[in-house]
């Protein structure tokens, strides 16, 4: 799957993520569950494209689903294992009393995201662990045009579990029509208040930018952090006269975050969270003080908080000077995973 945008979320358990992605989420690997829905046609058979796409692919004729969290009159949530490759995958079902293009309103649809939720706190509870969930689009025929009000009730519903869930890292929201991407993806911006900064052109400006697409295009595609990291970090840096800020500081501090890990499996000193791991890469002198403090800076820019709160001085709006020295930062962190990965030079 190609990862479109991304959302941090701090927890207790370290970072996690909200992921933005295009593809088939049936795609999505590990032990991580997904969530499909089916609907009734009047005949009272059981369909839905997600539907069809397990039973062509795992050859079956029906999925037995057994019933879990009981939402309202018109839809119950269900789950089936199945065997794929020796290994079981969970599916989570959210199952609709009727067909699917009947249109819902926005308070149902709080319900029915509520219950999601809901069923997943339950079956951690029980002895499930789910290192990522990954959601299709809910009532892309239902709630019409509503892009909005869907992704603010997802995200809150989303960031509260990311926080609490002691096993899930990462929740995938999967775009499966090429049509829907820019719309989810500028309806998520929205939502969050993110800025499109405008740059005027400048030859120090053109010049980063275009090392910096040079640098990510050295790396194979290949690559443990391509489609998640380095994929969406060329795709902003491509944008013609302006850049989605709070995207690219978020990628830059995934992609931080990652090269971190990996300099502190050096030492063996390696945890699951992102602040120790630089404190252990500061105490043990694995990098030189300027480069340590690159990280802290993409770090910090890539910190959700820092881009909502009222400040006392200064516009909390980040400038073009805000988006030169974040390209800079990311320049030499680049350059450095280089080196550690590639053994390319380090200029």
């Amino acid at each position: 799957m190609n990862i479109i945008n991304r959302v941090i979320v701090d927890s207790t358990f370290g970072d996690r993520s909200f992921l933005l992605c295009k593809g088939d989420l049936l795609e999505s690997s590990g032990d991580g569950a997904i969530v499909i829905t089916t609907y009734k046609n009047e005949s009272g058979k059981i369909y839905g494209e997600l539907v069809e796409s397990i039973r062509q692919s795992m050859n079956i004729d029906t999925l037995k689903i057994a019933p879990f969290y009981h939402v309202n009159d018109q839809v119950f949530i269900g789950y089936t294992i199945l065997q794929e490759d020796k290994q079981d995958k969970f599916v989570l079902t959210i199952n609709f009393n009727r067909t699917h293009d009947i249109l819902f309103s926005k308070e149902e649809y709080e319900e029915l995201i509520e219950g999601v939720f809901a069923t997943l706190a339950a079956l951690e509870f029980s002895g499930y662990r789910f290192s990522s969930i990954a959601l299709p689009v809910i009532g892309r025929k239902g709630l019409v045009g509503n892009y909005s009000a869907e992704i603010t009730t997802l995200l809150e519903h989303a960031t509260r579990w990311l926080k609490k869930s002691k096993y899930t890292k990462t929740i995938y929201y999967c775009i499966y029509l090429d049509e829907d991407v820019e719309i989810w993806n500028a309806t998520l911006n929205q939502v969050l208040g993110r800025s499109i900064i405008p740059l005027h052109y400048s030859k120090e400006m053109d010049q980063i930018q275009k090392e910096l697409l040079n640098i990510l295009d050295s790396f194979p595609k290949s690559d443990a952090f391509w489609e998640d990291t380095f994929l969406p970090l060329r795709t902003a840096l491509q944008r013609v006269n302006e850049i989605q800020f709070e995207t690219l500081a978020a990628f830059g501090r995934k992609f931080a975050e990652n090269t971190c890990q990996n300099l502190c499996e050096l030492t063996g000193n390696d945890t699951a969270l992102f602040d120790m791991n630089l404190r252990n890469i500061k105490n043990n002198n694995v990098l030189n003080r300027s480069m340590s403090q690159y990280m802290y800076g993409l770090r910090s820019f890539g910190n959700p908080a820092i881009h909502r709160t009222a400040t006392l001085i200064g516009e909390n709006r980040p400038t073009e000077e805000d988006i030169y020295v974040l390209l800079l930062m990311l320049r030499k962190i680049l350059k450095l995973y280089g080196l550690l990965i590639y053994n390319q030079k380090l200029i």
